[in-house]
């Protein structure tokens, strides 16, 4: 069995279950990957990632590109999207482009194992997204599933979850204007956590509890 393991690669979770792969399934081999090793790609399936880069770039590398073919030649022209990854050709002229195809770590994966889902631009967080949920469509198995990671993801959409699971969750207000938060301070007694609506890992988050500090 070949699994992949997505993160950050010097994260203790990602050492700790390749460790547990080693005790408890020494057959198994596991694949690190970055999330800047994701990629999709409209072209050539039985083209190579690394020759179709080498071809148009030369080894170079692009950043959240979306490249699309002419309109007019929608039958004959491809294009690709990227990350951090090698740019993708278009198919030769006369050719049809193919259905999306993974990036050269991801085939032959029996299972991808995701740990959570690092900082990033709003198009890269949807870039991964969209990733893992093309690779899960094709039948790869996903653990922890794409839509399981939006909602841990959005806080408020988690909250609203596990309230509707009946499980106990702190009094919270979302909102998006600087007075309507000034209420919130004082609706929830003066003294908050403020959190992004999106991010994990204790990022960014905030104790108030002074309306002077609250303004700012």
């Amino acid at each position: 069995m070949r699994v992949g393991i997505l993160g950050m690669l010097d994260n203790p979770y990602i050492a700790d279950l390749q460790r547990a792969a080693r005790e408890y399934h020494p057959g198994m081999e596991t694949v690190s990957l970055r999330y800047s090793d994701l990629q999709v790609g409209l072209g050539r399936a039985e083209q190579p990632v690394a020759a179709a880069a080498s071809s148009l770039a030369s080894g170079g590398f692009v950043r959240d590109v979306f490249l699309q073919g002419s309109p007019s030649t929608p039958s004959t022209s491809s294009g690709s999207v990227t990350c951090d990854s090698p740019l993708f050709g278009s198919a030769p002229s006369g050719e049809a482009p193919s259905r999306e195809v993974p990036s050269d770590q991801l085939r032959g994966l029996d299972a991808l194992l995701v740990r959570s889902m690092p900082i990033g631009s709003l198009e890269q967080v949807i870039f991964r997204m969209d990733c893992l949920q093309t690779w899960q469509s094709r039948g790869l198995r996903i653990v922890n599933p794409p839509r399981s990671l939006e909602i841990a993801i959005d806080k408020w959409l988690c909250l609203q979850r596990l309230s509707e699971a009946e499980i106990a969750v702190p009094p919270t207000i979302c909102c998006q204007t600087r007075s309507a938060a000034m209420e919130a301070l004082q609706a929830l007694g003066g003294d908050v956590l403020v959190k992004p609506l999106f991010g994990g890992e204790g990022r960014g988050i905030l104790r108030v509890n002074d309306k002077d500090l609250a303004w700012r």
